[in-house]
């Protein structure tokens, strides 16, 4: 028999435990930072298209729509005369024009839009995958002409340049050279990515296409199954007291 008091204080107690597994459940899958690039929205245009991966960077700060600022992790043997490892170079995203921040002295809202999402975009994606422009290496300006690609998930880079246009952020400004925006695709399956010799071998960017991080919706999983495991595992605990309290 069970005495009535120790029976109303354990189905409580499992009231209780209900109510914190489903706040924790809210609770998670409105704080995680869960990504919207994962393998059901890749587009079948990503399949076939080859890439090369001149260096790679870590980004440091977004300027505007079209540059940023990055600290050289690698550099591929051609491009090592010009950009050295740990130098921070000014990056300008090739063949797209995003609007300015000012025009005649004034904010124009256009172009703080544009930085806003690329900001947002890389935001805890700060690894970029550069395809330097053969043929004009660096700007005017000095900045260095490139492609960006960052890693979406455990199979395909995305295309950084594209991205912003196909959004409204920036328009496409096809400038002679070695890059052609009319071939871009948004995806490329990671397959597909051809890193260069000197890259490839060196220890500090070994495995950088796979596994480079804990993807926010492997996190969040875990963070679902602990939670699930604790509750089983307690359910379980007052369960065999509540038997023990039988006589």
């Amino acid at each position: 028999m069970i005495t009535k008091s120790f029976s109303t204080e354990y189905c409580k107690v499992l009231e209780l435990i209900n109510y914190v597994f489903f706040i924790l459940i809210i609770f998670v899958s409105r704080t995680l930072p869960i990504t919207i690039y994962e393998q059901n929205v890749i587009q079948p245009i990503s399949a076939n298209v080859e890439v090369h991966i001149d260096a790679i960077a870590k980004l440091v700060r977004v300027i505007d729509g079209d540059t940023v600022n990055a600290v050289v992790l690698n550099i591929s043997a051609k491009f090592v005369n010009h950009v050295r490892v740990g130098e921070q170079i000014s990056i300008r995203f090739a063949d797209i024009d995003a609007p300015e921040l000012y025009i005649n002295g004034e904010r124009n809202e256009p172009g703080w839009r544009s930085r806003s999402m690329l900001i947002e975009l890389l935001r805890n994606r700060d690894t970029l995958y550069l395809d330097i422009d053969d043929e004009e290496i660096f700007d005017h300006y000095g900045r260095l002409i490139a492609v960006v690609y960052i890693k979406v998930n455990e199979t395909h880079l995305l295309n950084v340049n594209k991205w912003m246009v196909d959004n409204g952020y920036a328009r496409i400004w096809d400038f002679p050279n070695s890059t052609y925006p009319n071939r871009w695709v948004l995806y490329v399956n990671i397959s597909n990515v051809q890193l260069l010799t000197s890259i490839e071998n060196n220890p500090t960017s070994k495995g950088l296409l796979r596994n480079q991080y804990l993807t926010p919706l492997v996190l969040y999983s875990v963070i679902l199954i602990s939670i699930i495991a604790g509750y089983i595992t307690f359910s379980k605990y007052l369960s065999k007291t509540h038997s023990n309290s039988t006589f």
